[in-house]
């Protein structure tokens, strides 16, 4: 990979494009560290930053130089297009950081303890996707072995878990069993919803967004993410959810804005898009509180660190509290 470095900086898009792809096939740490530092350096090319945050992503990088890296473009680029998307590679590095050393703790008594204990709090847990009950597994982990996880032991891998468990439980059960089939047969009328919000603009004015959702006793114009409404709007306009769906929806926030837009009714959808069972205080709440979890995230990505077990005990319970709910709605 080294020969083809000089390449990325090559008048032509083209060559550069081309580079990047064969660095990007290389599945070495140095083509991988080759990338990372092209991207530090060119965070205004949104087609390589998706394409090199796509690449990491699939794969394990246990090096906290990868992880510096992106944290230092987070904390530098807070209003980036693909803020979010970056965040998410960030905390699945720390993530791949933490997995190592706690590879040989859960033994097999352990696993069947911890999926008893989840068993309780989750009723139909037997039925879920593998991805979900391992993500749940290893959030479990520093509660049913406290003795391993002093309070000198970092512990906010436990809310990568537990969200990362939400994401794809909704990607699994509300994402393609019940909202792609109603994109590739109703596509244009999600289009509408989004044009009638005027959310195919670039900068809506947020706080007619907040009224024209009925939302206002839930919402400011602060708090409402608007800004992601219109990027899942575009998305959609353009037709890329339906063959790019995930990562257009690309965590809790996407998921929650999905809810508010075409799950309820309102003045301009008198008839929902999307029919779930729950009622519109439901709703609402299931959206902040998804909307909460995300930001909980953030902090974590940037290194801070939770060495008390009662810290997390809180957004556990709520994990859990939405786990339940959603099962009852979607399963």
């Amino acid at each position: 990979p080294d020969t083809l470095q000089p390449l990325l900086n090559n008048p032509s898009e083209s060559v550069r494009g081309r580079t990047l792809d064969a660095i990007l096939w290389n599945n070495s740490i140095r083509a991988k560290r080759i990338a990372v530092d092209f991207l530090k350096d060119n965070v205004d090319k949104i087609e390589a930053c998706e394409k090199i945050i796509r690449h990491l992503s699939k794969t394990e990088v246990k090096t906290d130089y990868f992880y510096n890296t992106i944290s230092t473009i987070v904390k530098n680029n807070p209003q980036h297009i693909l803020i979010e998307a970056f965040q998410d590679l960030m905390i699945k590095l720390q993530s791949d950081l933490h997995e190592g050393s706690l590879k040989s703790i859960p033994s097999a008594a352990d696993l069947v303890a911890i999926d008893k204990e989840i068993l309780r709090k989750l009723p139909r847990f037997n039925e879920y996707d593998e991805a979900v009950k391992v993500s749940l597994r290893s959030a479990e982990v520093p509660f049913s072995k406290p003795e391993l996880f002093d309070k000198f032991v970092d512990k906010s891998v436990c809310i990568l878990g537990f969200t990362k468990a939400i994401d794809i439980f909704l990607e699994k059960q509300f994402g393609k069993k019940i909202l792609l089939p109603k994109l590739e047969s109703r596509l244009h009328e999600f289009q509408n919803v989004i044009h009638i919000l005027r959310l195919n603009e670039d900068h809506p004015d947020a706080s007619r967004v907040v009224v024209a959702l009925g939302l206002e006793k839930h919402f400011t114009a602060h708090s409402l993410p608007v800004h992601k409404m219109t990027l899942i709007g575009k998305g959609m306009l353009s037709s890329k959810i339906i063959n790019e769906q995930f990562k257009i929806l690309d965590g809790l926030r996407a998921w929650a804005i999905m809810f508010l837009l075409f799950t309820r009714k309102y003045i301009a959808v008198q008839k929902p898009l999307i029919a779930v069972q729950f009622d519109e205080n439901v709703c609402v709440d299931l959206a902040k509180k998804l909307m909460w979890l995300q930001d909980l995230r953030n902090p974590v990505a940037h290194r801070h660190t939770l060495t008390q077990i009662d810290e997390i005990k809180e957004i556990r319970d709520e994990c859990y509290r939405i786990l339940n709910n959603l099962e009852k709605i979607m399963m």
